[in-house]
């Protein structure tokens, strides 16, 4: 009989990137669905966001910390 340990979720919040939809792996995201990467790879805890886009690869949330705005040059 084999049994299989699960490793746990990356908590809500991990460096201030926060799993906000349902904490998918790459393969598993759909094209509309945040990949914004969260956990530690090394651990085994490594899942991406999966809240909904609008647009682009990521939800508004991890949008605003992935770009900043350029300023106009005065």
């Amino acid at each position: 009989r084999t049994t299989t340990t699960s490793k746990a979720l990356p908590t809500p919040s991990v460096n201030g990137a926060r799993v906000l939809g349902a904490g998918k792996s790459l393969g598993d995201l759909g094209p509309r669905e945040c990949k914004w990467p969260v956990g530690d790879m090394q651990e085994g805890t490594l899942v991406f966001c999966a809240a909904p886009c609008e647009c682009g690869n990521y939800c508004p949330e991890h949008r605003a910390v992935a770009y900043i705005k350029a300023k106009r040059a005065v």
